[in-house]
């Protein structure tokens, strides 16, 4: 088993950052599903990619030491009632080295049959936070300046690594990122990645976005039990109500 490479030496956790329901679903169905890298949320980072010879999908993950609130609302929902799910530097050596690949079609439904694992590779990595002048700053292997983005994209081009380029306005996120990248052009625009996390030690937590009520918490761990999570817990004891929905309702009132 390949073994993942970490700066500290606690035991720090991987976080996805999700809404409840995606997270029911990851977990209940033991399924990540990845999009391709011209649908990420990141528009200037999909442009990087635009003219790639074959197709790659991405599963990102922040292993930042921070509560980092702000990534709730980002990617669990701007209702504050989203969730992280956490996996152990163990677990996801497993899903990295064990995980099994579909397609998923256009009802968002995986395929029967597994794709070739001759038909992809898998990398991992953290990411290379590069600047427009060719700043280049990585967890592990440090800081180099190229002459511009397009040198350093050039070079980490070399070895794969052109998969694991963000602006350094992310940073704070400390994301690491799973790609699965295929040796062609692929007809489907989503795969899904399947795993295992009912085994005994299961290695995988959740924590529940800053607006999560106590009742709401209180449900959603005894359903989260079901799925194999082991621990549960809110993300803070702190009164957080940002009432985004209600404020971005009045901001486009009128707009839409």
């Amino acid at each position: 088993m390949t073994e993942l490479k970490i700066q500290t030496k606690s035991e720090t956790k991987y976080c996805h950052f999700t809404s409840v329901e995606n997270a029911r679903e990851i977990l209940s169905t033991e399924t990540f599903y990845l999009s391709k890298y011209s649908q990420m949320n990141d528009l200037a980072e999909a442009k990087i990619h635009s003219d790639e010879t074959n197709d790659a999908f991405s599963l990102c993950f922040s292993n930042s030491e921070a509560l980092n609130i702000p990534a709730f609302y980002l990617y669990g929902g701007i209702d504050g009632k989203g969730c992280k799910i956490q996996f152990t530097r163990a677990k996801l050596n497993e899903i990295i080295n064990d995980c099994t690949v579909f397609y998923v079609n256009k009802q968002n439904k995986k395929l029967r049959r597994e794709v070739p694992k001759s038909a992809y590779s898998i990398y991992y990595d953290w990411i290379y936070y590069v600047s427009s002048n060719g700043y280049c700053d990585h967890k592990i292997n440090g800081s180099k300046q190229f002459n511009g983005i397009e040198e350093a994209l050039n070079e980490l081009k070399k070895s794969n690594r052109h998969y694991f380029v963000k602006n350094p306005i992310w940073k704070y996120e400390n994301e690491f990122r799973i790609v699965v990248a295929f040796n062609s052009k692929v007809k489907y625009s989503r795969i899904a990645i399947e795993f295992n996390i009912l085994d005994k030690d299961r290695g995988v937590s959740v924590v529940f976005g800053p607006e999560t009520t106590e009742n709401e918490y209180s449900e959603l761990s005894k359903e989260f039990s079901d799925y194999g999570v082991m621990k549960k817990e809110k993300t803070s004891d702190y009164a957080i109500s940002m009432k985004l929905i209600e404020r971005n309702r009045k901001l486009l009132k009128g707009v839409l």
